[in-house]
């Protein structure tokens, strides 16, 4: 079948015939968001580019409507029903004409709303322009056809996405009682661990430098990924100027930015292979006593950044950092090595869960994305 004509790829098989194009303006009308700080506290949700932002007690829209972003984030279309209020950099749809909002809904999310970005600052779409944007559209029945299978495969992202929520969650309040030692864990017997004792850092840690004899794989420190591989768009042969301009890292190690650990800049490498990253990120790795993954957890949560951002030094806020030889001086409570071994194991089962979640969600998302490709035209 050729999209030339007007018919999916993909289809039910009780409908045939051609899908008819229509400017967006022919399906729906557009209305504009407006200011809600007039409106007093209520049950009627306000809603902006970003989500769901406050309740009111009033509404200016109460129906199904497709949502999609007038300033700022205009590439992620919404669908609402109900009561609702928008702000003003979020327009949303009503009077369907032909066609319902479910349909509209997918349309919307398949299309490549940055192209028809009206700003070279703050992305932004206007009434007139989406109103232009040619769609292409079935009759009812086989919308509604549609919209009832999506509907349920987005039901699954849903939920999805809320149990992803809720794991991640329960395992930031877990490491907060256990880090705080509101939780503690028992012997294999029963009997309670000893309790926590303190140590400098420099009882735990080894410093890690080395500098690659051979071309290893570069990879970089980020606080929202941890250690990975440097982006495939740089020359090699640009970034390696010299050995010396990188230091090896090994499966285990750790590294900190010494300008960023105020900001929860460390992380474990977890592969193995050996790797080549800055020279300027301190590398080191745990003796027998520290557990890797306990002390990684430990050594990035909320308190212990807290404390590396009390504790960097520096003449400027923006050039504070926290040297190797002062982070080996600082003094944490630290569990037995068999406690430290059972809090991991605890934590590591939660991120196995968690691992599994996100790639059935993945996996589902990327099956949404590849039938709105097949089913639409």
């Amino acid at each position: 079948m050729s999209n030339k004509e007007n018919i999916p790829k993909l289809r039910f098989k009780e409908f045939s015939g051609e899908w008819e194009e229509k400017a967006t303006g022919q399906v729906l009308k557009i209305g504009s968001g407006k200011d809600y700080k007039h409106l007093e506290n209520g049950n009627i949700p306000v809603y902006g580019t970003g989500g769901l932002m406050t309740y009111v007690n009033d509404y200016l829209y109460d129906g199904v409507s497709v949502c999609i972003g007038r300033k700022g984030t205009i590439d992620k279309p919404m669908l609402l029903s109900g009561k609702f209020w928008t702000v003003d950099t979020l327009f949303y749809t009503h009077s369907f004409k032909e066609s319902i909002p479910e349909f509209i809904f997918s349309i919307f999310q398949k299309i490549n709303w940055k192209l028809y970005n009206e700003a070279s600052g703050v992305p932004s779409l206007s009434k007139a322009t989406i109103e232009k944007v040619k769609v292409n559209v079935p009759k009812k029945q086989e919308q509604e056809k549609i919209a009832s299978f999506l509907s349920s495969i987005d039901k699954k992202i849903n939920q999805l996405s809320k149990k992803d929520e809720l794991l991640q969650n329960y395992k930031k309040a877990m490491m907060q009682k256990i880090f705080s030692q509101k939780l503690r864990f028992k012997k294999e017997d029963g009997s309670d661990y000893p309790k926590w004792e303190k140590y400098e850092l420099k009882e735990f840690l080894i410093e890690r430098v080395e500098y690659p004899e051979e071309l290893l794989p570069i990879y970089s420190l980020t606080i929202e990924k941890g250690i990975i591989p440097k982006s495939e768009r740089y020359e090699r042969a640009f970034l390696v100027k010299s050995d010396y301009e990188y230091k090896t890292m090994k499966e285990n190690d750790f590294a900190y930015n010494p300008m960023n650990l105020r900001f929860g800049a460390l992380a474990r490498h977890k592969e193995k292979l050996d790797v080549m990253v800055s020279k300027y990120y301190n590398i080191f790795y745990c003796n027998e006593k520290l557990n890797s993954y306990f002390a990684v957890l430990y050594f990035t949560n909320y308190n212990s950044i807290q404390f590396y951002n009390k504790m960097a030094t520096g003449s400027l806020e923006e050039k504070k950092r926290v040297h190797f030889r002062e982070f080996l001086k600082f003094k944490f409570s630290f569990p037995t090595i068999e406690e430290q071994t059972k809090i991991a194991n605890f934590l590591s089962s939660l991120d196995t869960k968690i691992s599994q979640n996100k790639k059935a969600l993945e996996e589902t998302q990327r099956f949404k994305k590849a039938l709105l490709q097949k089913m639409f035209v």
